[in-house]
């Protein structure tokens, strides 16, 4: 019986990381565009990824997007890696390469 209270991810299956792969190779993720517009939109960059309410209570937190650094971005789905290093990247955090 799995572990009911483990809420680490855990690596996508070969079969899914190849199919991910296959999704990769068929649709435009290489086309940057949108990143682009989106930095030249940027008014300001958030020196620590964090803003917060008045009371001091963290509100966004670009370190939730730290999963786009690396092989764990596999597991997540690829359009939503797409769109979270868009968030990230127009929020004035890094945009990943990884997709």
């Amino acid at each position: 019986m799995a572990n009911e209270n483990n809420t680490e991810p855990k690596a996508a299956s070969p079969s899914t990381q190849a199919l991910q792969r296959e999704v990769l190779e068929q649709l435009p993720f290489h086309d940057r565009g949108d990143f682009e517009q989106a930095q030249r939109g940027l008014i300001a960059a958030l020196p620590d990824g964090v803003v917060e309410n008045q009371r001091g209570a963290k509100m966004w937190d670009l370190s939730a997007y730290d999963f786009l650094d690396g092989e764990e971005a596999l597991v997540a789905e690829l359009v939503a890696v797409f769109v979270a290093e868009l968030v990230a990247g127009s929020a004035g955090g890094r945009a990943s390469s990884s997709a």
